[in-house]
């Protein structure tokens, strides 16, 4: 308080140009450095509302992915699939429902059962690919959920160190 009683003394003993250009520039500084620290506030209300919506995500995440139960079930398709084409396989052997049975019975023709052939492998092959699709989303998963914590991390201290700047920048003013 004691520097604004000296303020118009000081003015008054130093008129001269120079020192008025060099008050307008520190005057327009000042009005920069008001304009950056309003725009700081409203990234650091933004910071902490994304740091809200984040939080909430991991929240509804953790515990919500079990990535051993998505494996098991992965295992099961792949081994009943395996346990189904060996089955197929003895039954023919035997020469139950072979493409010659069920043709002799009228049931299908040769060529429905050419066409059914092919889209059982059809069938086989997609079950595997989606297998293999399966476990690569899973960890995708598990990737995307470890990121999406250490990104949370990183925003808090993002924010303190807003919250820090923007104080200093006040007390600058």
């Amino acid at each position: 308080m004691r520097h604004m009683v000296l303020w118009p003394a000081l003015l008054a003993a130093c008129d001269n140009t120079e020192t008025d250009s060099r008050i307008d520039a520190l005057s327009a500084r000042v009005d920069e450095l008001e304009i950056i620290n309003e725009e700081l506030r409203q990234r650091l209300i933004t910071a902490e509302g994304s740091i809200t919506d984040n939080t909430d995500e991991i929240s509804l995440i953790n515990g919500t992915v079990d990535l051993s139960e998505l494996a098991t079930d992965v295992d099961s398709l792949e081994t009943g699939l395996v346990e189904t084409n060996t089955r197929l396989t003895q039954l023919e052997a035997t020469g139950l429902a072979t493409e010659d049975w069920v043709t002799s019975r009228g049931y299908a023709t040769q060529a429905d059962l050419f066409l059914l052939s092919g889209e059982i492998d059809d069938v086989q092959s997609t079950v595997t690919a989606n297998s293999t699709a399966i476990l690569t989303n899973a960890a995708d998963i598990s990737t995307n959920a470890s990121s999406i914590s250490t990104n949370a991390t990183a925003i808090g201290a993002n924010q303190s160190s807003i919250k820090t700047n923007a104080t200093a920048i006040g007390a600058n003013q």
